[in-house]
């Protein structure tokens, strides 16, 4: 499976080292830096995971609080 996903808050490449881990295919992970959007390449539960952690770490925090969770 291949899903691009465009970035809002933060950068591509600042994603592949937390993402990679995830990943089961070699290169799954391409950050393409002038669009600020990842082309993620793997199988689709792979891909399901990754997409849910960009959308946490995407949110915005409120005030006082962080994108860590306890």
């Amino acid at each position: 499976m291949t899903c691009t996903v465009h970035l809002k808050r933060l950068r591509a490449v600042e994603l592949v080292p937390v993402l990679q881990p995830m990943t089961k295919i070699p290169n799954g992970i391409m950050p393409i830096q002038a669009a600020n959007l990842l082309i993620l390449r793997d199988y689709s539960a792979n891909i399901r995971r990754m997409l849910k952690l960009i959308e946490e770490l995407e949110k915005e925090p409120g005030p006082g609080t962080s994108n860590l969770k306890h």
